[in-house]
């Protein structure tokens, strides 16, 4: 089985769709006041919806990072570590670095 790590950032896209260049920080609740709808959960689940390998094995970050959307399918699968309120990029190099210490193979 190939292990394939899965870290999602659910804010993605959003500041860009309404004309903003990210959504770090407090630009998060200006794309959110400008009308910005997250784009990201709909991507992952249509990617996720083309893999028909059946000997790959997902890593996952809990939650909205990750677990909410590949739980939708039947992928073999394991859910680490922990994130607490609004995500960040310190929670994605935290997760990624337990990926590693997984042995992802992707």
């Amino acid at each position: 089985m190939k292990k394939v790590g899965l870290i999602v950032n659910p804010v993605a896209g959003m500041g860009g769709s309404v004309g903003l260049k990210g959504t770090d920080g407090k630009m998060y609740e200006k794309a959110i006041e400008l009308g910005a709808s997250p784009i990201t959960p709909q991507r992952v689940e249509d990617t996720l919806s083309l893999i028909k390998r059946k000997d790959l094995y997902f890593i996952v970050a809990p939650d909205q990072m990750g677990e909410k959307y590949i739980r939708k399918f039947n992928f073999k699968y394991e859910a680490i570590s922990k994130i607490e309120g609004t995500t960040s990029a310190e929670d994605t190099v935290r997760i990624a670095g337990e990926m590693l210490e997984k042995g992802v193979d992707l």
